[in-house]
């Protein structure tokens, strides 16, 4: 809090001073992130549902993830 005096630029875009610009989506990245939203839906509707069901989601983004970047020796294991 200290440093909020000299920081409070970092802020101003709330206040509409400044504008922030976002870089464009890839068509690809909305394409998994709604086939992550059905899977999702899809396991919550057979009741696999709260921590489990966020963890299993978390722990396969980062499969994917991995998989795509080479982490894992096999190519395309997922």
């Amino acid at each position: 809090m200290a440093d909020l005096p000299e920081r409070v630029e970092l802020f101003s875009y709330l206040a509409g001073y400044k504008d922030i610009k976002f870089q464009a989506v890839s068509p690809v990245d909305i394409e998994a992130a709604e086939h992550m939203g059905e899977l999702h839906d899809a396991l919550k509707d057979s009741k696999y549902t709260g921590h489990q069901l966020e963890m299993y989601l978390v722990r396969l983004l980062f499969c994917l993830f991995a998989d795509d970047s080479g982490i894992f020796d096999e190519k395309k294991l997922f």
